[in-house]
């Protein structure tokens, strides 16, 4: 990329000079610093950006199509923690078939208390492999909320990050037979 970003500045500082030869009163904000062909992708990029996903089937869809049109490619990366497409890809549908497999399904919820992380992007996915909605539970939520959560929602299984996130959602589930997955376990 350094080569593109020298392309650029070689580009922007030569309208510079244009707009000096041809007309010195141009201000700064007025020059194009994109060619033609940059301006028309960017516009391009910029509608589809614009374009609300149609759910989750939607967000699935360009996750798989990603995955196989450049599986290599970093799909998320948070901290020195990466993932690529067909990682996420295989991990998703490997959780939505766990998912699925202990009944979670259209109409179903599956409850995740997990932090934003790719571990919650890989269960989100998962949850929707399954054809099921998740149910955010903010892991700094007091107990009490928590459990009144869990009651309400009925999860048909919980997602969680870490063994003690693990141990405090079987504790207040109370005993319900809710299957809950560490996403943290190997």
């Amino acid at each position: 990329q350094p080569q593109r970003v020298c392309a650029l500045m070689q580009q922007a500082l030569q309208g510079l000079l244009q707009a000096l030869e041809t007309d010195p009163e141009t201000t700064l904000a007025a020059l194009p610093l994109l060619s033609e062909d940059e301006q028309a992708q960017l516009r391009r990029w910029r509608e589809d950006a614009q374009q609300p996903l149609q759910g989750p089937g939607e967000v699935l869809r360009r996750v798989q199509a990603q995955a196989a049109a450049t599986p290599q490619a970093i799909a998320l990366e948070q901290g020195d923690q990466r993932i690529s497409y067909a990682q996420l890809q295989r991990q998703s549908l490997a959780l939505g078939g766990w998912l699925a497999a202990r009944g979670a399904g259209e109409e179903d919820r599956v409850a995740v208390c997990i932090p934003r992380s790719i571990a919650w992007t890989q269960a989100l996915l998962g949850t929707w492999q399954a054809g099921a909605a998740y149910v955010p539970l903010d892991p700094q939520w007091p107990d009490a909320r928590l459990a009144q959560t869990l009651r309400d929602c009925a999860p048909k299984a919980v997602l969680t990050l870490g063994a003690a996130q693990h141990e405090r959602m079987v504790g207040l589930l109370d005993g319900a037979a809710v299957p809950v997955l560490d996403l943290g376990e190997p």
